[in-house]
């Protein structure tokens, strides 16, 4: 489960981190987060199949849940990124389900 608010993050960093939460998942391992606006669906369907997508009307502000699985073929490259000192695993927890 992840509540890190992506969209305060560049670019870059919205990389290292999706590329460090795929790293820690096993092939078809799950990955939950959230948001308050939808704008990381299309980022997450890149790496993810996407199972479920709900809003939670009673949390306050009322979020948008998205419960994905890991690609079997997802890899994300590490050359491809700009990467910062931010260690991911330290600031978000991730359901690796090893």
């Amino acid at each position: 489960m992840s509540s890190l608010s992506f969209r305060n993050f560049s670019a870059s960093d919205r990389m290292l981190y999706i590329e460090q939460i795929i790293s820690s998942l096993k092939e078809g391992g799950w990955f939950i987060t959230f948001e308050y606006f939808p704008q990381m669906k299309k980022e997450l369907m890149q790496y993810f199949d996407i199972v479920s997508v709900k809003w939670v009307l009673l949390n306050f502000p009322p979020a948008l849940v998205y419960i994905c699985r890991k690609k079997a073929s997802t890899q994300v490259k590490q050359s491809d990124y700009i990467h910062s000192s931010i260690d991911v695993k330290s600031i978000s927890r991730v359901s690796t389900e090893r």
